[in-house]
């Protein structure tokens, strides 16, 4: 009887704070009183701590095109990559991974990094996060927040903790705002692109009209830019 109220127990724990995709932990208190105290473990063995909080680029458009239980396994293989190429960085002495709420594409870990290795660390880390990962034909891209603290103020654990999370989300929210200005730009130059095409129909058709004898398309587009070219000399 009482075996199976314990498998019980263990049963709510992980159906409300494991997450069913990734298998990895929510943040509930137990959790965030973990990664608190090697928080504060790690400053007094002078180690470096660095927070990463990223997320996927374009999660619409990847329901849009695969469906919802395909994104799901594409977030998991995401996840479990980066977690394991990270793992590998030889800087790193220990990663603490976690899902910040349910059904969204964020992650988080918490590394502890030796400090004489911290710059060249974070250079890796930005490779491997950044790094688009194929899933069954579609690349996926992810944009990333990244916070540290190398020594041990006044503050305490929950405080640095705190701190961390507002400099990484500030981060991320910095990068997909970089992205999304670069979309738009992108997006107007093929919007400019294709209208200067369409002026340039337009006049072809009035000056040879719509099927000139012996004269391709290609050619009549040819023959108008190069005397754009020579008029603008």
């Amino acid at each position: 009887m009482q075996d199976k109220k314990e498998e019980e127990t263990i049963l709510i724990f992980q159906t409300t704070n494991i997450c069913p995709v990734t298998g990895w932990p929510y943040e509930i208190p137990l959790v965030r009183r973990t990664i608190i105290r090697t928080i504060e473990e790690a400053l007094r063995e002078k180690m470096a701590v660095v927070l990463l909080f990223w997320d996927l680029d374009n999660l619409k458009g990847m329901n849009d095109a695969l469906g919802k239980k395909r994104v799901n396994k594409a977030i998991k293989a995401v996840g479990e990559d980066k977690k394991e190429k990270l793992a590998r960085i030889r800087g790193i002495r220990k990663i603490f991974s976690w899902r910040p709420q349910a059904g969204g594409d964020e992650f988080n870990h918490l590394l502890l990094v030796r400090r004489a290795d911290l710059a060249k660390t974070e250079r890796r880390i930005q490779q491997i996060i950044h790094s688009s990962f194929l899933f069954q034909g579609w690349p996926v891209t992810a944009s990333l927040g990244i916070a540290r603290v190398k020594q041990k103020d006044n503050k305490t654990g929950g405080k640095i903790l705190q701190q961390l999370e507002k400099q990484a989300e500030r981060e991320l929210n910095r990068e997909k705002m970089e992205k999304a200005i670069l979309a738009y730009r992108a997006l107007k130059r093929k919007m400019d692109k294709e209208k200067e095409i369409e002026k340039i129909v337009e006049i072809l058709t009035e000056e040879y009209g719509p099927r000139r004898p012996g004269k391709s398309i290609m050619r009549m587009v040819l023959e108008y830019l190069w005397q754009r070219i020579e008029d603008e000399k």
